[in-house]
């Protein structure tokens, strides 16, 4: 039984050496015969959705336009994949005790897609434009917003007719998309705004025809 034993210990190992070694020979055909790949950054990604009729952020309504103008405008906050609040136009932000104000210290040194700088009246003409339900669709989304003003050279606070602990989410919802901050190009009427548009993100609506074609190229700046 001794015997037999000790024989069939070494004919185990036998095969388990034969496996390892069969193993290592595919792995090193695999390693010698696949192809490198070579990764190219840059070039122009074409992608075929419904049409995109607006891209002025108070009337967007469409997933399709959601995706374009969320390319090309900016929020003041964002959430992660944690569901945590970040900062994006907006650097920092304090709440009152009373959940009524809230206080956002603005990124320096960001600039609109025409080179002009970006501070607190153009997140106060914003968003008292969406406030307007003459001049947005989205005016109810934002009844609860009483004040927005400039209270210093690189800050703008939200006054609210009651706490609303989800206001923050509601500033970075992409279903929202005009939570976020754009503006008409100097001398640029009101009746041409609505093509117009100039926001802060790397990307910019180099051409746009609506029901046609949109494209998204780097800003230049």
């Amino acid at each position: 039984m001794g015997s037999e034993r000790k024989q069939a210990l070494r004919l185990l190992e036998v095969v388990v050496v034969v496996v390892a070694v069969v193993f290592g020979v595919l792995a090193l055909q695999r390693q010698v015969h696949s192809p490198q790949v070579s990764v190219t950054k840059g070039g122009t990604l074409r992608l075929a959705t419904q049409a995109v009729v607006r891209i002025d952020p108070a009337f967007v309504s469409s997933d399709q336009e959601v995706a374009v103008t969320n390319a090309v405008y900016d929020y003041l906050v964002d959430v992660d994949a944690d569901n945590h609040v970040q900062p994006r136009l907006a650097s920092a932000w304090t709440v009152s005790e009373d959940g009524l104000r809230y206080t956002f210290e603005l990124q320096q040194g960001v600039s609109f897609h025409d080179g002009s700088p970006f501070g607190p009246q153009d997140v106060v003409w914003s968003f008292n434009r969406l406030r307007n339900p003459e001049t947005s669709s989205a005016a109810s989304l934002f009844e609860n917003v009483t004040e927005v003003t400039a209270v210093g050279p690189y800050a703008v606070r939200f006054v609210l007719s009651q706490n609303d602990p989800f206001f923050l989410f509601d500033l970075s919802d992409t279903a929202r998309p005009s939570s976020r901050t754009a503006r008409p190009r100097p001398r640029t009427s009101t009746a041409r705004a609505r093509s117009k548009w100039s926001s802060s993100v790397p990307k910019t609506a180099s051409s746009w025809r609506p029901t046609q074609a949109t494209s998204s190229p780097d800003c230049p700046s």
